[in-house]
Order: C-alpha cells, then structure tokens, then sequence
C-alpha cells in the first residue's frame, strides 16, 4: 500500500478512475506553500502496435514517464492501446511501482484481471496478453521506463493507438495523452 490516497489495487476497488490534467498546483500545509510537479507521460517506441496478421504477434513497448520530484514519486503508470482512449475492448495496463506489479484490464474496461510481477506471469484478455517475464522497470533520475511485452491477438488485428498517464504519490497526474 502506497499512502491511505493509495489503496493496494484489487479487482474490487480498480475501477476507472478520474483523471486530472493540470500542469501545476501549489499545495498549502501549514505556513508553508509546497510546489508540487506534475508528473508526465513522456514518449513511447514503437508508437502504435497491434497485429496485421492472423496469427498473434509480439510486440515490446518502451513508455517513458517523468516526475520533477524523482521517478520514485511516481505512484502509478497506466498504457493504454486502442482506436479512441476507450478501455473497453482495450489493451489496458497499469503499473504499480510500489509493488513492482503490472495490472491489466477486462474486456469490457471496468475491473483488472490480475496482476504479475514485472519479470514473472501473464495475463490475457481478448485484445491482448501481458508478458510480465518479457517486461522490466527502470528508473533513473526523473524518469521511468516501463518496458511492456504484448502479445496481440486477431481481434486487435489492426495498428493502434498508444494513451499515457502517469500519478505521482500525491495524487498529480499528467492526464491522458495521446503517444501513438
């Protein structure tokens, strides 16, 4: 568990969350005004995926997301592929740096699966499977890189698009953008 503004995900409480897109906010504690950075989703290669074959394909994405207070503020990443930022019918996932796990959605968008650590399991919907033992984490300095292995199946037999979001600890995000 992160903080109380971080519950441990389960397929409970994983619902869609609301997402803020804000580029700074000043935080009032006490006397003192705190200058809070807003976390961002930076850049992800390749920036489309999904299959244009019959057979599933495997893909390795590269995500990075930043944070001017550190990668270790940063309390959740999500990727998101489909036609429109939709996670219904989705290849949705979620990683969580404090639990070093990665989260993937159910075909209709509203509950995760599961979740794996990075380096170990899959998960699979319709759309897609999470190869969590093809997959690594890196932080360094301000940034993260997600390192995301997907496999595509024929119903996602067409490119498409890639939607970042990342929070920090505090509850900060960087609201959904488009990637890919």
């Amino acid at each position: 568990q992160i903080n109380a503004m971080y519950p441990k995900l389960t397929k409970e409480n994983m619902h869609r969350p609301t997402w803020v897109g804000i580029s700074m906010i000043y935080i009032l504690t006490g006397a003192t005004r705190i200058n809070a950075a807003i976390p961002t989703a930076d850049s992800v290669t390749p920036n489309a995926g999904g299959s244009s074959s019959k057979t599933a394909s495997t893909q390795l994405f590269s995500a990075v997301f930043s944070d001017l207070d550190g990668a270790a503020d940063l309390g959740f990443v999500n990727f998101l592929m489909n036609d429109s930022l939709n996670s219904a019918n989705a290849c949705f996932v979620i990683y969580e740096p404090a639990s070093n796990s990665l989260y993937l959605f159910d075909d209709p968008g509203t509950h995760i699966i599961g979740n794996i650590s990075v380096g170990a399991g899959k998960l699979r919907n319709r759309q897609c499977a999470l190869d969590g033992g093809a997959s690594s984490i890196s932080a360094v300095g301000n940034s993260l890189t997600l390192k995301v292995s997907l496999s595509f199946y024929q119903t996602f037999n067409r490119l498409r698009n890639v939607y970042m979001l990342s929070f920090d600890k505090g509850g900060l995000s960087s609201g959904w953008q488009t990637r890919g």
